[in-house]
């Protein structure tokens, strides 16, 4: 539906064009005068007898002795109920007046109090237009453009934007600026509905109350997508009940993927010039064009009884009649095409974060628009507006200012200049007047109030058969962000599956979803697990081991090239790529638990007995197709090996070959015994010559060999699926968020520790650069639980504590080096013996060897007893310079004396 405004060029009576209707004057659309406010009224309490009591005329006459025998307490009774009167109309009712929010206007700036001589020249700029709009336009709606701020002056709309650009990487771009938005506030309704807003606060009132009106969402959003770059405008107009009201339950999910079908093209098949002829057509034309003809028709039936129940599906989804549609006054966000890549023209609805295309047909009509630039008024009669504001016969302008937007010759400016100046205006002395400067405080968020998100920290919405509820992060101990509910009633009774979104999560957890029928649960996971897992599927009912999963792995990180791994309780596949020996899949089924079919030595303590294991592989182009094996089949249950090879270029079918196992074949001491009824094949190419038994044998042995290998493989696979499982497990009972830096500083924890940490690191840094050695006695005074020494018996503890560690040190190391020339000698003494015993059956090549062996140990003594001599000659040099030292320590000098 196409959007478009009143002008007063346009008959009311013109059905032809979309054209709003002005709305009736406030009298018709006031409430009734029967309903006064109850604060007008005052509430009186009567509580006299309608009748006399003693008449019993009008009572039953069984009645009449009761009544006559209470005449002597009926004089009291009307005592107790006057007196309880009196006490009742002591008591004032009046209904509640409605609480005012009150601003403190003492810390504002004086610009929020007050016009300064360019505002008092731009209003002029105003009431001018308002006038000549008011004298060509009568039937229109009055603009929206002097409004009342939070100080009750009067602003112009214009100065009322603020660009500004907040200092958080993630609202750079549109959508999530227009999500930010919608999320932050809280949306007020227009009251009434059809009425243009009296006050429009600036944008960091808006969001210091968290709350306003549509067209305070607009200046917010505005304000913001102008500072990160884009060319957006304020647009105030008309729109349906639903947009208002900010009302979802009609529209789709726009989070929700709708199901998909995917159509394949038909194969076309190579014809071959040889094939046979197909067999002869003996069935009637006429049946076969009857029947075509019925089958038509049926199909017209279903077509047509499916669009019926589609035309009702529609009618019973549709929002029940307006009856203000197209007066109910709205205002949203325009962004014109040409910067920060934007190609195409498009509206933003400010309480939703959506955008929506300029043909949307839930926007009924423009007034005007305006940035911080100008003011615009739609002055276009066509069904589809254009959006060029720089054609001053389409949008009316109301600054003449140095807008590039603007395109108007001298002409022009000077024939609106004289126009001006024949209606009395005082400002057309001036070609050019410039929007004043905007006189709202820049736009501030905190860092604690960004990450809210919300203003209670979650929100939620309620679309067409889905229910979406939003959190912000860390706000739940799972790190969960969003969550969907999908109904398959417009009532939301009946679910059908919920959908969790997370962040921030250990287990690198991003969404799960959960099918209500089927209990399937599908979890995706981002990249950076050690597992390499990035899609699960299980059942809620059994997710353990050994039944239904499918797992999908990040390609190219593990070792064996699995991408994915489907299981159930008999059967476990496993699919591969770009593998070096061309594997492509292999299959693994299993029997009942208590059968051995297998080599003990290969068994887990309760392993499900594998019956047969296949696998497949590509095609080796350079390999011939009658070698190259396409599939091996190893049933455990019989002892047989069967293989299929790949069908060659011109054949329909491939060769193939059936081995069996021979007697005792898993007895390790018996020696395989070879006989041809355990081999038999099918060659496709008679052509090819039969292979000879020393090659069938050899094969037979490669393929038990493959077997062995690939057995065991599948049981460290299951070992493997168990550890996953168990992992899963443990990360959902021990969930840990993974907190960035904002939240780690704001951890009182996390931040000492933090603290610590660098504290640490830069007296480590200091102490490496520092040429001054530690003090040799601190660890012994600290032993001791010692300052400073204060008599003679601490300083003789002291003295003998670290005379006694290096003793204890330098014997240490003595027995040490003792301990290594030890063992030198002994691998010196026992090379010696052997060589004495092998030297006549030595080779020159095994001298040689023994040779370099025995020269390095012989140096490796000859070091460690060099070194251990020094050490004898070095320690009484080093236990004296230590006594030395201490017995001229200030703190120790004066009690060793």
């Amino acid at each position: 539906m196409s959007v478009s405004a009143s002008p007063s060029r346009l008959s009311p009576n013109d059905v032809g064009s979309k054209v709003i209707s002005p709305v009736p004057s406030s009298s018709a659309l006031e409430p009734s005068a029967d309903l006064k406010p109850l604060a007008d009224s005052k509430l009186s309490v009567d509580l006299k007898p309608s009748a006399d009591l003693k008449s019993s005329g009008d009572l039953d006459p069984s009645l009449s002795g009761a009544l006559t025998a209470r005449d002597g307490s009926e004089s009291h009774l009307e005592e107790e109920i006057r007196s309880l009167k009196e006490e009742l109309s002591q008591i004032k009712v009046q209904s509640p007046s409605p609480v005012l929010e009150v601003l403190d206007t003492s810390k504002l700036p004086p610009s929020y109090k007050d016009n300064n001589s360019k505002e008092v020249k731009a209003i002029q700029y105003c009431k001018n237009l308002i006038q000549q709009y008011n004298h060509l336009c009568n039937t229109r709606r009055p603009l929206f453009i002097k409004p009342l701020n939070e100080c009750q002056v009067k602003k112009l709309v214009c100065t009322t934007i603020v660009p500004t650009q907040l200092p958080y990487h993630e609202l750079l771009d549109w959508p999530e600026i227009a999500e930010f938005v919608a999320g932050y506030l809280n949306y007020d309704f227009l009251k009434p509905p059809y009425e243009l807003p009296a006050t429009l606060y600036s944008p960091q009132t808006v969001i210091e109350r968290l709350h306003g009106h549509c067209f305070e969402y607009s200046n917010v959003l505005c304000s913001m997508l102008i500072g990160a770059g884009y060319d957006a405008y304020v647009v105030s107009g008309y729109a349906t009940r639903e947009v208002c009201l900010a009302d979802l339950s009609y529209n789709k999910c726009p989070f929700v993927e709708e199901d998909q079908v995917v159509y394949t093209a038909e194969q076309t098949k190579n014809v071959c010039r040889y094939t046979a002829r197909p067999a002869r057509w003996f069935k009637s034309e006429y049946e076969l064009r009857m029947a075509t003809k019925v089958q038509g028709q049926r199909k017209k039936e279903e077509d047509e009884k499916r669009e019926a129940e589609e035309k009702a599906r529609q009618l019973l989804e549709a929002p029940p009649p307006d009856d203000l549609e197209g007066r109910r006054v709205h205002s949203w966000v325009m962004v014109l095409a040409g910067r920060r890549d934007i190609s195409q023209t498009f509206f933003i609805e400010p309480t939703t974060g959506v955008a929506h295309p300029t043909g949307w047909d839930q926007y009924l009509g423009i007034e005007s628009l305006w940035n911080e630039k100008n003011y615009y008024i739609n002055m276009q009669e066509e069904k589809e507006l254009n959006y060029d504001i720089g054609d001053s016969r389409q949008w009316e302008y109301l600054f003449p200012g140095q807008d590039l937007h603007i395109k108007i010759s001298p002409e022009e400016l000077k024939e609106k200049k004289t126009t001006l100046a024949l209606m009395g205006d005082t400002c057309a002395d001036e070609l050019f007047f410039d929007v004043p400067m905007s006189w709202c405080l820049p736009l501030y968020i905190s860092r604690d109030d960004y990450d809210r998100k919300y203003p209670n920290g979650k929100r939620s919405r309620r679309y067409k058969y889905c229910l979406v509820e939003d959190f912000c992060r860390y706000l739940l101990p799972d790190g969960l962000v969003r969550k969907m509910y999908i109904y398959s009633d417009l009532a939301h009774q009946e679910l059908r599956y919920t959908h969790c979104f997370y962040q921030d999560r250990s287990d690198r957890l991003e969404s799960r979803l959960t099918h209500t029928a089927t209990g399937k649960i599908v979890e995706k996971f981002g990249y950076g697990r050690d597992d390499a897992i990035r899609e699960h599927h299980y059942l809620a009912s059994s997710p353990g081991p050994e039944r239904y999963h499918v797992l999908t792995f990040e390609p190219g990180k593990r070792t064996d090239e699995v991408y994915r791994r489907e299981e159930d309780a008999t059967t476990v596949k496993h699919f591969f790529r770009n593998r070096a020996d061309r594997k492509i899949l292999k299959e693994t089924k299993f029997g009942p638990c208590g059968k051995v079919l297998e080599n003990p030595k290969l068994l887990l303590p309760h392993p499900r007995p594998i019956e047969t294991i296949t696998e497949e592989f590509e095609r080796n182009p350079e390999v011939p197709a009658n070698d190259d094996i396409a599939k091996v089949t190893f049933n455990l249950c019989t002892d047989e090996i069967e293989i299929q090879y790949h069908v060659e270029d011109e054949r329909i079918v491939a060769s193939s070959r059936h081995f069996s196992k021979p007697p005792s074949w898993w007895d390790e001491t018996q020696v395989l015994a070879w006989s041809p009824d355990l081999h038999s094949c099918f060659e496709a190419n008679v052509l090819v010559g039969p292979k000879g038994e020393l090659e069938l044998y050899q094969m037979l042995i490669h393929l038990m060999k493959m077997e062995s290998k690939t057995r065991e493989i599948t049981r460290l696979t299951e070992r493997e699926s168990r550890h996953i499982f168990k992992t899963r497990q443990k990360e959902e009972d021990k969930l840990e968020l993974v907190k960035t830096y904002v939240q780690a500083d704001r951890d009182a924890a996390l931040r000492s520790v933090r603290l610590k940490l660098k504290a640490q690191a830069k007296a480590n840094r200091i102490l490496a650069r520092s040429d001054i050695l530690r003090d040799y006695l601190e660890p012994f005074m600290h032993r001791v639980g010692l300052d400073e020494i204060s008599n003679k018996k601490q300083a003789i503890r002291i003295k003998d504590d670290c005379l006694r560690d290096l003793k204890e040190a330098l014997i240490s190391q003595a027995n040490m080096i003792k301990e290594q020339f030890t063992k030198e000698m002994k691998i010196i003494e026992t090379t010696q013996v052997w060589y004495h015993d092998h030297f006549t059956s030595l080779t020159q090549s095994d001298l040689m060897d023994f040779r370099a062996f025995l020269t390095q140990h012989l140096f490796t003594a000859h070091i460690l007893e060099q070194r251990l001599i020094s050490l004898k000659e070095s320690a009484p040099l080093k236990y004296q310079d230590l006594y030395d030292t201490m017995c001229k320590d200030k703190r120790l000098e004066y009690f060793l004396i």
